[in-house]
């Protein structure tokens, strides 16, 4: 009887040591988590983040905050808003549970709450999940609600846009900015085209033929001090079609929209399904002048040129995007 009372005893002892192990275990992934939630991207990367957040989930925000801010036309809000609004607020996090799936992967059921600036906090509340991956013996931040492979995606499209604009420029420079009226002898410092890109759609989906539709513009400019002037310019929209090359990417066929009259019925007909986000394109000045202004500063840059404003005939200089750092 004794030898079975303290079997008995024993097992008890020994299931709770591993309850209280298990209930420890718990414990220590919901405060990891909610240290990490510290780290969770909201605007901008976080400060020594890089301690915090696996590599490739490190690497895969990082190429996308860059690649937004260096081209904010991307329009990619979505990045810089992971748990809260346009400012004002700062969220409060809440872990409700951890999972552990094996040795080296957890997850973690968020909640989230805004603090507003007066102390408030709003009602409403939002849910997200948090992943944790265990390298060398630590948890760390591997993804937050499948943001990982968006932003592997964004930086995988851009690379793709940014190779397509490219290769429509050349091909403008080549093609149709000879055709404008540009000063020659003129005792201003003489710049060049510089054209203006702006993608409606695309479709990769033939290597061979790759399309994309688009407004696309050609703009000459001379240098005054500081100012590039511009003196001729005009417009090209329609689809051009691209194909790899020994080179790169090129254009091998543009399906130009027509002028006066015809503008209308080949507009609908090259751009088909895409009209109506081409018909908003084209309305939208602001738009273009943001892509201009974009292009021509990274013109600067790159040719380093000692130019901050740019001019058109009969308007005021507009100050360009540059860095002055």
């Amino acid at each position: 009887m004794k030898k079975y009372f303290l079997f008995v005893l024993t097992v008890s002892v020994l299931c709770g040591l591993v309850l209280f192990s298990c209930k420890k275990n718990e414990q220590t992934l919901e405060e990891r988590a909610l240290q990490l939630c510290d780290y969770v991207p909201d605007h901008a990367l976080v400060d020594d983040a890089q301690d915090y957040l696996t590599s490739d989930f490190y690497d895969a925000l990082e190429e996308a905050f860059e690649v937004v801010n260096n081209d904010y036309t991307l329009d990619n809000d979505w990045i810089y808003y992971f748990v809260s609004g346009n400012g004002g607020s700062t969220p409060r996090f809440n872990v409700l549970c951890v999972n552990q799936i094996d040795e080296k992967n957890a997850a973690a059921e968020i909640e989230v709450q805004q603090v507003w600036e007066d102390g408030t906090v709003d009602e409403n509340k939002t849910y997200h999940q948090l992943e944790m991956q265990k390298v060398d013996g630590e948890w760390l931040l591997s993804d937050f609600d499948g943001k990982k492979s968006d932003c592997i995606y964004l930086v995988e499209n851009a690379r793709k846009q940014r190779a397509a604009c490219d290769a429509i420029s050349n091909y403008l420079l080549q093609e149709k900015a000879p055709f404008y009226a540009h000063p020659e002898g003129s005792d201003r410092a003489w710049v060049g085209a510089i054209p203006t890109v702006i993608i409606v759609s695309a479709d990769d989906a033939n290597e061979s033929d790759i399309l994309v539709w688009g407004d696309y513009w050609v703009f000459w400019y001379v240098q005054n001090n500081d100012t590039l002037e511009c003196v001729s310019g005009g417009a090209h929209p329609g689809l051009m079609h691209l194909k790899q090359s020994n080179e790169g990417l090129e254009v091998h066929k543009f399906d130009a929209v027509g002028d006066g009259s015809t503008y209308l019925p080949t507009a609908k007909a090259i751009f088909k399904e895409h009209f109506d986000d081409f018909s908003l394109v084209t309305s939208d000045e602001y738009l273009r002048e943001d892509v201009r202004l974009q292009t021509v500063a990274k013109y600067v840059v790159e040719n380093d040129l000692e130019v901050h404003y740019i001019k058109d005939y009969g308007r005021d200089p507009v100050e360009l995007p540059i860095d002055k750092d």
